[in-house]
């Protein structure tokens, strides 16, 4: 590799412009290096890189005709801790004694840039970026030596600073943030976001676990930013971004283990690029890497650990709460319920309840003894005797995590508990103090380390007395969907704050889970509350809320849930459809729980329903008629004739349609008094899947009370076509490439080819 300084650039770096060359591609061309008293150019036809010499600074992106403007940002942030406990903020404008270089080797050029003292400490910072021929993706690296007595605690890098608008207009402008089991999508952030919003040091998506995948994109429809890490190890991480007066600025912050005079050395690449198209060309980006690593080495369908009865995709049905029950014997209901919507489906199903435990609290709280559940260890195991007499599975969850302190809302006290039994192996903040988290205004739980045996015990011990007890299918709760968490307890043996510790001991309390269960019960499966790609090879499902939830915590920001993680990962671990759709919604709501239940069967989700607390029988229950014959086609769907796309295939892009839209009222429990809104929604949605086979189904439903007719266009003429129509097949030849399409309400059809 050939090194070429530069000596026209000064000692300080100043901006770095990215520029890309029409999303066509068709400019591509070997790289080449350029430079002036005024830059120093790197491109190669697709994308540029050019630093200058002024005050360090950040880039600016131009995809085609859209150009991400240069503003004034550092390049990068380093977080440092002082010996008081005292946080220490230096970036790349604190920089001096620079210089800047270009490494040329085959196929690539890398820019390099070294800034051997921040703010009179000496702290050098490297920072790498390559560019490669005719690819639209640079890689970035970054290192920090650290000859100081602080310890480094993050490096946010790179950090982008882009406008407020793009193009011309706000409102075609979006952006995608990984979020929990998905992703959020915000339309016009521009216009949406006040200044000083966003996510960012305190409320970032923390990957692994926050985030379930490590990448985020921002764009309008002339082009878009690609920015995500491609990391397998499970270094922690946090994507942000925040609006200021004039840009928004986006950063991935990486998390160092910490100790005085610690240094950093990013053992992986952040990909910045650009391309044209919605986020699920982001998706097809990402799945060139993601589909390389250890968690994508069998599909779903394949793996055999996971029991064939979950495969054969069982619907859900939610019981609700055994504490919202007025009954001294609350189970004695569950075979009969069972039965009775086993009737309904034609088929087998999970039954999933909670407040199972002592005093009936929704807690799943760990302490050695947890155990006898509510009624007793001999009427619990004969209530789920009798459910899975019948072929179906009882299905209940245990808390990952954290220990409860307090559950006001029942009179649960558990801090004496705490303080005897758990307290050495809490997670410890900074200070030497119990993280806590406070959730719902009643609830106060302990964070509790992973890394200590003491915890893993705990955990292990509650899971396997739940298969002990005949419970076939048990959920890990609270993980991995509320974020990783630092621990500062030098005696738990783990590297000090943030780190893959935090993974690899979860990954070995899942493993000590599955291990010891599966000796008990062969049919055993292990789902948890959201997911991250890190864990797919060790569960056999995950929660997904994001159907019947639309808007929710975020909706100030006209945010939508959109399946990022199902398009990439869903043929290695599908999810489940949370609680599901109420049963009992009256009219007013009616249509957002079709939604719900549409985006089920959409989205590739084992189909669930709520079917309420009090665990009516069928007859009583006072249920939805239209809504639970929806729900019925809809489960029909999804293990009969689309089963090979829906639950074995690959998620593709959607079908161009021009639909009507309605009106969709949905209730906002979140807000303080809740409230009723209104969204817009398509009447009828759509997506399209691959069959293991290399068939393809696009796959409609009708979400509203009224006929639509829409015409949708075909990948080839004159095709003959399976069109399904509520399960009914009929083979047809199409003329041409367009198939119209007249759909009667709650109608769900698929055309196969």
């Amino acid at each position: 590799m050939r090194s070429l300084g530069i000596a026209a650039v000064v000692s300080t770096l100043t901006a770095i412009c990215l520029t890309f060359a029409a999303v066509t591609f068709t400019a591509a061309a070997a790289v080449t290096v350029a430079a002036d008293d005024r830059a120093v150019r790197v491109e190669n036809g697709l994308i540029g890189i050019s630093v200058s010499p002024d005050t360090p600074s950040l880039l600016s992106v131009r995809i085609g005709a859209q150009r991400f403007v240069q503003e004034s940002a550092p390049l990068y942030e380093l977080l440092l801790v002082k010996k008081d406990g005292g946080t220490l903020l230096l970036t790349s404008e604190d920089a001096t004694d620079s210089s800047v270089a270009v490494e040329r080797g085959e196929g690539f050029a890398v820019l390099v840039i070294k800034n051997r003292v921040h703010g009179g400490r000496k702290i050098e910072v490297t920072c790498r970026i390559r560019v490669s021929d005719a690819n639209s993706l640079t890689r970035w690296r970054i290192r920090a030596k650290n000859e100081t007595d602080l310890s480094l605690r993050s490096v946010a890098y790179p950090i982008v600073a882009t406008p407020l608008v793009l193009g011309q207009s706000v409102d075609d402008d979006f952006l995608v943030w990984p979020q929990s089991d998905e992703a959020e999508w915000f339309p016009a952030p521009g216009k949406n976001f006040k200044v000083g919003q966003g996510f960012g040091r305190h409320n970032g998506a923390l990957y692994p676990g926050g985030a379930s995948l490590q990448m985020m994109t921002f764009g309008d429809a002339d082009g878009s930013l690609y920015f995500a890490t491609y990391d397998a190890a499970g270094n922690v991480k946090r994507f942000r971004f925040k609006k200021t007066r004039q840009n928004f600025r986006f950063s991935i912050e990486h998390f160092v283990p910490e100790s005085p005079g610690n240094d950093f050395d990013a053992p992986y690449d952040t990909i910045l690029g650009g391309f044209k198209g919605d986020w699920r060309v982001a998706g097809d980006i990402y799945r060139k890497w993601a589909w390389k690593q250890q968690w994508c080495k069998t599909k779903w369908c394949d793996r055999i650990d996971v029991p064939q009865w979950l495969k054969k995709w069982p619907p859900v049905v939610y019981a609700g709460a055994l504490g919202e029950m007025n009954r001294k014997r609350p189970l004695d209901l569950l075979p009969q319920v069972t039965r009775d919507y086993m009737n309904v489906f034609g088929r087998d199903i999970v039954m999933f309840f909670h407040g199972w435990e002592k005093n009936r609290a929704q807690l799943g709280y760990p302490r050695p003894d947890p155990f006898p559940p509510d009624g007793g260890e001999t009427y619990f195991r004969s209530a789920m005797e009798r459910v899975r007499a019948l072929g179906s599975r009882p299905f209940v969850f245990v808390c990952g995590p954290y220990w409860v302190l307090q559950e006001r809302g029942c009179g649960y006290d558990d801090r004496a508990g705490f303080d005897q039994f758990a307290l050495p192996y809490a997670a410890l903040d900074p200070n030497g103090n119990t993280q806590r988290l406070f959730l719902a205004g009643s609830l106060d739980m302990a964070k509790m380390c992973p890394a200590t045996e003491f915890w893993k015990r705990c955990v292990v011990k509650k899971l396997v007395q739940c298969v002990k007890l005949g419970v076939p299918m048990v959920q890990i709760d609270s993980f991995p969907c509320c974020q990783v968490y630092p621990c500062y307890n030098s005696a738990h043996g783990h590297p000090l704050g943030y780190g893959k510790w935090f993974y690899r001991a979860f990954a070995d309390i899942l493993g000590a889970c599955r291990a010891k269960a599966v000796k008990i019960d062969r049919s055993f499966a292990m789902p948890t509350e959201g997911t991250c790609e890190l864990f797919i090879p060790l569960t056999d499902s995950y929660m997904s809320r994001m159907h019947m939830m639309p808007r929710w915590h975020h909706d100030a920001f006209g945010a939508m849930k959109v399946p990022l993680f199902t398009y990439v990962y869903h043929e290695y671990l599908p999810p489940y459809g949370a609680v599901g759709p109420y049963l009992t919604a009256w009219k007013e709501t009616s249509t957002y729980f079709t939604r719900g239940v549409a985006l089920n069967l959409l989205w590739g989700r084992l189909p669930t329903v709520r079917i309420g607390g009090n665990q009516q029988p069928l007859e009583s229950a006072g249920l939805n008629q239209r809504l639970l014959g929806f729900l019925k086609r809809a489960v029909a769907a999804s293990s009969t004739y689309a089963y090979d796309y829906v639950v074995r295939g690959r998620m593709l892009h959607p079908p161009m349609i021009q639909a009507p839209n309605i009106s969709v009222k949905y209730w906002r429990w979140w807000t303080k008094p809740p409230s009723n809104a209104v969204f817009e929604s398509p009447a009828v949605l759509a997506e399209t899947w691959r069959a293991p086979s290399g068939s393809t189904a696009m796959i409609f439903v009708n979400i509203s009370e009224q006929t639509a007719t829409f015409a949708v266009r075909l990948p080839d003429p004159d095709l003959t076509v399976n069109l399904y129509r509520n399960g009914v097949r009929k083979q047809i030849a199409v003329e041409g490439r367009t198939v119209r399409m007249k759909m009667q309400a709650m109608e769900i059809a698929m055309i196969e080819f």
